[in-house]
């Protein structure tokens, strides 16, 4: 007899904690998956079967299991997030004692909430089926909600104002706090990038500089490109992708792939080319983003020449009808030919023979994405020194090309290059700027640059969130609140000084071991905040009375 599948949505309660101790949470989310493993025995073997029974559509209920009451006598369930599964069905495979299940799942609500356990005790098994009418029908509210946006005030004051700067005590999560904000405009880790000022970080680091390069036996200097720079070239590129029809992106990306396998396989092959002119052979041995190497071994004092990806594509592009070196310096208007037009002359030529070919790459529209950049500890580093003329082109009111600044090495910069006629922050581009109060450095910031950001303060309850996938989370809550409270009411510390969750989250890596968190992490961090104050201990005790939540011991 046919088996008739079972393609009604079912529930599964699983759970997300290794050793009873460590929470996967955050790591399910951000990679979007659940996983367990399980052992040989009776239970696991009983689990796995209940895994293999996971199909797509099904809901993933992420829990854990206690109880309340002063006798502990009240069975209780914590949901932490509901998922949908998103693959056929669950991947297993054997790894080392233990058997690895796992599947897809897409994340559409975080938070906690409790329900009442009496009626399923047994959920405290990795796996089970969910039945509970009050369960689901909470899921599916939450199912047909709009998503929330978490930092939507961020988010619409940073869309406004295009920078902005957290600002808060040590460890409040202003970091965690700027990749959420980027997550949550829809920025994935091609969209972001990071960075962490500090004193030796300069204009070369950020912008662009001069960088030693070896040539066969001789050293030289090469004009690269900063972070900064190459996220915004990045950013542009997909801004102005955004604004292209399909049939153009089409063509494009049919010229880059013909454009990348002829000089694959011209590696490959170790194919040697040779000039129109002095009949020079020269090879391809190099293929980066932007440029392609070649070495022509007769010459001597520059055996390794760059060749610019860009010119080529534009001239593939245009389809342009070259007969002599020259008719290259015409289309791009140069006032002198140079070295290079020898060989990009012969390698076009040899391309063009395969572009004749109708496209044969499948596209998409592609939509315009926002771009985050994160600076961490933003007032660590000398700001004059790293944005230099870049003030300018970071103002909200500049932002595109009316805010075109010439860089410092404006000069050496390449044709192909997108910044060639100037550099400017493109439209998509959004930056998230980090420091602490208590910084001494903070007074440091050039005034010039504060306007140019908004600013804002963020306390630990903002962020007191990063603690929801704690196993200890209402405990830990409960003395973040209580020692803030003895910290802010204390002459000579105060709000700055408070502690954030970040340091709570190390609960996870201790065990749960709050002793351990005073002794090793926050006491000596609050003892170093006191370091020269006449009262030091009897302070210390009244912020560990506070933690403890107990006078005395």
């Amino acid at each position: 007899m046919e088996k008739i599948e079972n393609t009604q949505t079912r529930y599964w309660c699983v759970g997300h904690t290794y050793g009873g101790k460590i929470s996967q949470l955050s790591r399910f989310i951000k990679e979007g998956i659940w996983d367990a493993g399980l052992d040989d025995k009776a239970n696991g073997q009983r689990n796995l079967k209940l895994a293999k029974e996971i199909k797509k559509g099904d809901i993933v209920i992420t829990k854990s299991s206690f109880t309340k009451g002063v006798k502990h006598d009240k069975p209780s369930i914590r949901i932490f997030a509901l998922g949908e599964v998103v693959s056929e069905k669950s991947s297993i495979r054997k790894e080392d004692k233990e058997t690895i299940v796992s599947c897809k799942v897409n994340y559409f609500w975080q938070g906690q909430i409790d329900f009442d356990g009496s009626k399923y005790g047994h959920y405290r098994r990795i796996i089970d089926e969910c039945n509970d009418m009050e369960v689901i029908k909470f899921i599916n509210s939450k199912r047909n909600e709009e998503p929330t946006r978490k930092y939507a005030q961020y988010i619409e004051l940073l869309e406004q104002n295009k920078n902005i700067v957290l600002t808060g005590a040590p460890g409040t999560g202003k970091t965690f706090m700027a990749k959420e904000i980027a997550k949550e405009m829809g920025c994935s880790d091609d969209e972001m990038a990071f960075v962490q000022f500090h004193p030796s970080y300069d204009y070369t680091d950020f912008v662009e500089g001069l960088r030693p390069v070896k040539d066969g036996d001789n050293y030289g200097f090469e004009l690269r490109n900063g972070v900064f720079k190459d996220f915004c070239a990045k950013a542009l590129q997909n801004f102005i992708d955004s604004e292209k029809p399909i049939e153009i992106l089409q063509k494009e990306s049919s010229v880059r792939e013909i454009l990348e396998d002829f000089i694959e396989d011209a590696i490959d092959n170790e194919m040697t080319f040779e000039t129109s002119g002095t009949k020079n052979s020269f090879s391809i041995v190099e293929n980066n983003e932007r440029t392609i190497t070649v070495e022509v071994p007769a010459n001597e004092k520059t055996s390794l020449v760059k060749l610019s990806k860009a010119d080529l594509i534009n001239l593939i592009d245009n389809n342009v009808s070259l007969k002599r070196r020259k008719d290259i310096q015409a289309h791009f208007r140069r006032k002198h030919r140079t070295q290079r037009d020898s060989y990009t002359f012969v390698l076009y030529n040899k391309i063009q023979k395969q572009v004749a070919k109708d496209p044969s790459v499948e596209v998409s529209k592609v939509d315009r994405k926002n771009f985050v950049f994160i600076i961490d500890e933003i007032n660590r580093g000398d700001i004059s020194k790293i944005f230099g003329e870049l003030f300018f082109a970071i103002d909200p009111g500049y932002r595109g090309e009316r805010g075109k600044v010439n860089t410092q090495y404006q000069n050496i910069i390449e044709d192909g290059d997108p910044f060639k006629d100037g550099f400017f922050v493109p439209e998509n581009v959004y930056i998230i700027g980090t420091m602490n109060d208590i910084d001494r450095s903070v007074e440091n910031m050039d005034f010039a640059m504060r306007r140019r950001f908004s600013w804002i303060e963020v306390s630990p309850n903002d962020t007191e969130s990063m603690l929801d996938e704690l196993s200890c989370v209402k405990e830990a809550k409960e003395t973040m609140a209580r020692l803030n409270k003895a910290i802010e009411e204390t002459e000579g510390l105060g709000s700055a000084y408070m502690i954030g969750p970040a340091y709570f989250r190390k609960l996870v890596e201790n065990g749960g071991d709050f002793t351990k968190l005073w002794k090793m992490n926050i006491g000596p961090l609050l003892k170093e905040y006191l370091r020269g104050c006449r009262k030091t201990d009897d302070i210390m005790k009244q912020l560990s009375e506070a933690y403890y939540g107990e006078k005395g011991e």
